[in-house]
C-alpha cells in the first residue's frame, strides 16, 4: 500500500495534508480525491458560495496527479405569483 497526501486548493487558502492515507493503489487515490472534491464542493454550496477548487495528490515521491472541480448554481428566475 501507498500512502497518498491531498492537499486541497481554494480561492485564497491552501491546506497541505499532513497525515495521508494508506490507499491499494492510484484508482482508489483518484475516488478518494474525487469525494474530497464533492464533499467540499457541497460544504460551499451549503453556505451559498460558488466553488473552484484544486486538488494536488502526492506520495513521498512527489507529485502523482492534480484534479479540479469547479460549481457554481445559478437559480432561474420563478414567475411571481399572481393576486386576485
Amino acid at each position: 500500500m501507498t500512502r497518498y497526501y491531498f492537499d486541497f486548493h481554494e480561492a485564497d487558502a491552501s491546506l497541505v495534508d499532513e497525515t495521508g492515507l494508506e490507499l491499494p493503489d492510484i484508482a482508489a487515490a483518484k475516488r478518494d480525491a474525487l469525494m474530497g472534491l464533492l464533499e467540499r464542493a457541497a460544504e460551499l454550496h451549503d453556505l451559498g458560495l460558488d466553488s473552484n477548487l484544486r486538488l494536488e495528490a502526492r506520495t513521498a515521491s512527489g507529485n502523482v496527479f492534480s484534479a479540479s472541480l469547479s460549481m457554481s448554481v445559478d437559480l432561474a428566475r420563478q414567475p411571481s405569483a399572481k393576486v386576485g
